[in-house]
C-alpha cells in the first residue's frame, strides 16, 4: 500500500479519479469495511483509485489532551488492516491545530478538491468532520455539488440489532466483552 504523509508533495490529479474515504478508521471494523467496500466498488465504475484518508493520531488526543481515548488498533495494525481490505492508496497525515481549525468547506475546498482532486467521496453516516466537528453528511451534499465531485453516504452497519461504531467497540471493551 502507498503511503503518503505529506500533502504538499501531492500533485493535484496525480492519482486519477480519486475515491476517497474519509474517516479515522479505528478498528476498521465490519462499518468500516462496508465504507471500503463502497469506495472500491465505486472507484471500479469511475476507472479510478480507491484511496482513505485519515490521521496518524485519533483526533481526540490532539482536541481533547486530559485524557487519551481507548484507542481499539495501533496505527501500524489500522494500516495493515486497511491493506488486508484492498486499499492501495492511504493519505495518512498529522491531525494538527490548523487542520481542526479549517471550517468543513476549507477543509474540502483546500485539501480534497485543490489538493487532492478528488472525484468522489466517501463518509459514514454519522461521521463529522471539520472545525468544531460541524461538518456531516448533508453538508458534504451541499458541497459535493458546489465543487463537482460525486458524494457517497454509506448507510449503518448493524449487527445483532446494533449499529457496529468505533464508540460501541470502546464501550464494549471497557465492560470487558470483548467476543
Amino acid at each position: 500500500m502507498e503511503i503518503v504523509t505529506d500533502l504538499k508533495r501531492v500533485q493535484k490529479r496525480a492519482f486519477g479519479n480519486l475515491v476517497l474515504a474519509l474517516g479515522n478508521f479505528d478498528g476498521v471494523h465490519l462499518g468500516h469495511l462496508e465504507i471500503l467496500g463502497l469506495i472500491q466498488k465505486h472507484a471500479q465504475t469511475f476507472r479510478g483509485e480507491a484511496a482513505v484518508f485519515t490521521f496518524k493520531e485519533h483526533p481526540q488526543r490532539i482536541l481533547h489532551r486530559k485524557e487519551d481515548p481507548l484507542i481499539l488498533t495501533s496505527l501500524i495494525h489500522k494500516l495493515t488492516l486497511l491493506k488486508q481490505a484492498g486499499i492501495r492508496l492511504c493519505f495518512l497525515v498529522d491531525f494538527t491545530a490548523a487542520i481542526s481549525e479549517k471550517s468543513p468547506e476549507a477543509f474540502v475546498r483546500e485539501v480534497l478538491v485543490d489538493t487532492l482532486g478528488i472525484r468522489a467521496v466517501c463518509l459514514g453516516f454519522n461521521a463529522r468532520f471539520g472545525h468544531n466537528r460541524s461538518g456531516d453528511s448533508r453538508l458534504m451534499k451541499q458541497l459535493a455539488e458546489k465543487y463537482r465531485f460525486t458524494f457517497l453516504e454509506a448507510p449503518s452497519y448493524e449487527l445483532e440489532g446494533q449499529v457496529v461504531s468505533s464508540s460501541l467497540i470502546r464501550s464494549l471493551v471497557r465492560e470487558g466483552k470483548l467476543k
